[in-house]
């Protein structure tokens, strides 16, 4: 994951782009391309061609990432094996990757005030 966000930051720099000026080409939010640069989150295969098409990159290079990214989704697959890595499109915190519990309650309703 961190490989795969490393060369998309590095792709950006070299693009001279900020994370918020690729994010509004992409069509993404700005906090999505920070945490695929910094590995928390694992791309899906529409983010990152988004992401390929608004960096400019030509066939080679979104061939590359593409690689990037079929290396961390066929890790988490691999024999069988718990999965420590996460599938795509998740976003994972080192607090929630090392909990041995992590449970999801429902936001509560908005009330309204008028």
């Amino acid at each position: 994951m961190r490989a795969l966000g490393a060369r998309l930051r590095g792709l950006r720099t070299e693009a001279g782009l900020t994370g918020a000026v690729l994010a509004h080409r992409a069509g993404v939010g700005q906090p999505t391309v920070s945490k695929v640069e910094t590995g928390r989150m694992v791309p899906s295969l529409d983010v990152l061609d988004r992401l390929s098409r608004a960096l400019g990159l030509d066939e080679s290079t979104a061939h590359e990432v593409r690689d990037l990214l079929a290396a961390v989704v066929g890790a988490a697959d691999s024999d069988g094996a718990e999965r420590t890595t996460p599938v795509a499109g998740t976003t994972v915190d080192e607090e929630v990757r090392s909990a041995r519990l992590v449970r999801s309650l429902p936001m509560p309703a908005k009330s309204s005030t008028r």
